[in-house]
């Protein structure tokens, strides 16, 4: 677990390396933010209940936001 946690890190740190130095285009997209958070609250609930921890996420049944647009690696 530790192990791909650094090398995702190592990753992200050489993806930002590519996008200073103009190696790699950025184009933007829409995504469904709500759709996205609800994916990483299920990954985290998971997560959580192997360690007997409850998660509280008050609010996510109210939380609809606008359309967002984000940066995306050609």
């Amino acid at each position: 677990m530790a192990s791909e946690y650094l090398l995702s890190l190592i990753n992200d740190v050489l993806d930002m390396r590519k996008i200073d130095h103009n190696d790699m285009k950025l184009f933007e997209e829409s995504v469904n933010l709500r759709a996205i958070i609800e994916n990483c609250r299920d990954i985290l609930e998971a997560k959580a209940a192997e360690q007997e921890i409850e998660l509280d996420i008050t609010g996510l049944e109210s939380f609809w936001p606008a359309r967002y647009i984000c940066g995306r690696f050609l």
